[in-house]
This record gives C-alpha cells, structure tokens and sequence, in this order.
C-alpha cells in the first residue's frame, strides 16, 4: 500500500503517550545504505490533578525534532530497539517510550515494501507526552482548619457542607457584593441562571473578578474543586 496512517496509545511507568503515525512509500536509493527515515516532533506536557479534575496543564520545553535513518539490518527486532534507544538519547526521554515504538514502525515498513520485499519508505510520527502530578488535598495548607469550618448557606441556614461563605471571603479573598439591578452581570457559570434578579441578592466576586451565586460557588468548592470555575484560576488560601 501506498500510505499508511495510524494512531495508537500506551502508558510507561511514568509517562501517558499518544502517538499519530504516518507512511508513504518511497523507493530506497541504490547508492545508500538507508531505506527508509523517520521524522519525529515531540510534544510534552505536564499536568496537575485532584483526582480526575485537571487543575493546570502546561508544556515541559518547546516542542522537540529529531530525524533517524534506518539500514535494512537496523529493522531487525532486536537492532531496531537499539536503534531507536539513540531517539531518546538525543531527546533526553525514557528509552522505553521508544522502545515502544519498535513493533509500530517494523509493521508500517512492512505494509510498505514493494511487491518484491525491498524497503523503502518515509514516516512522520507526532508524540504527545503526558506526565501528571496528583495534588491530596484541595487546600493542602489549611485542610485541618476546612473541617473545623461551621457553615451557613446564603439564606443563613445550616447545610452539611465543609465550606463556609467566612472561610470564601476571609481565606481565599472573595468579596461579598449586592446585585442592585442597574447592570447585567452575565449568567452564574455553575448553575447557567441569570446574575441579575433585581431583588438586591447578595453575589459572590472571587478574586479573579468572576461572580457567582454564593450556593453555587459553595457546592462548586464542597465537590473539591480549587479553581474558578470559569476562567480555572488557582485559589490559595491565605
């Protein structure tokens, strides 16, 4: 076959790898050795998570290149895992993510052989290399003092929650705020209803400026969430 695509997944001891892999056939040049290249981009990135909730996602570096040329007898199993050892080597990565490799190149370089057996192809491949740090606690600074907490609802009632609207403003820096019915305020993006009710009610500005209900913003922290809900600002406790 002429072109050859395919996608596939796996995990090492550390990383999370998704790969995009792409072939043509390309017939080898009688004067060299090589019958075939490989063309590498690299993308790595780090997340933080609570549970399965991503807190912050960015990349480790910018984005990496790398080009290997391989030999008939550099397709044997054995040889090509070494050969594609040198990958990370250059790249400065896991040997075993590209170890990984090896039986997704031999079977594309094979689907991609002439009729008669000879090789010769081209390939790209784009990795997507994800390492996570898992985060314990909400408020790793003040989890003892968040169970300590008594809470109120908007209304002034008791709920069963472990946030109060106290611990809101006086540790993570919300202000408390009037809707006085002269502005549209937007929609609460927790529960999707309308800010403005001209009935005076009182709102909930978080420090990055976006506001909420004081209910929703209270469920939102009690499902052990410790961003914004909208634009995934990081709050701390103070």
């Amino acid at each position: 076959m002429a072109f050859q695509r395919s996608s596939f997944s796996f995990r090492t001891s550390d990383f999370w790898v998704s790969v995009k892999l792409q072939g043509f056939h390309a017939p080898p040049d009688p004067k060299s050795q090589f019958v075939g290249e490989l063309s590498l981009r690299q993308d790595q990135i780090h997340q933080k998570r609570f549970h399965t909730h991503v807190l912050d996602e960015f990349p480790l570096g910018p984005d990496r290149y790398a080009t290997l040329r391989f030999a008939a007898r550099q397709l044997v199993h054995s040889e090509l895992h070494a050969h594609l050892r040198s990958l990370s080597s250059s790249l400065s990565l896991d040997p075993s993510i590209y170890e990984a490799l090896a039986p997704y190149i031999k079977s594309m370089a094979l689907k991609l052989a002439n009729r008669n057996g000879s090789l010769g192809f081209i390939m790209v491949a784009q990795l997507e290399i994800l390492s996570i740090d898992y985060v314990d606690a909400l408020f790793d600074d003040l989890s003892d003092s968040m169970g300590l907490l008594a809470i109120g609802s908007s209304n002034g009632g008791s709920t069963s929650s472990s946030f109060s609207l106290d611990f809101v403003v006086e540790k993570l820096g919300a202000e408390r705020i009037l809707e006085r019915g002269d502005g549209d305020l937007g929609t609460c993006s927790i529960c999707l209803e309308e800010l403005s009710d001209g009935k005076g009610s009182e709102l909930i500005r978080m420090p990055c400026s976006h506001v909420y209900h004081p209910s929703c913003i209270l469920r939102w922290f009690n499902m052990e969430k410790k961003t914004c809900p909208n634009c995934r600002c990081q709050f701390h406790a103070q």
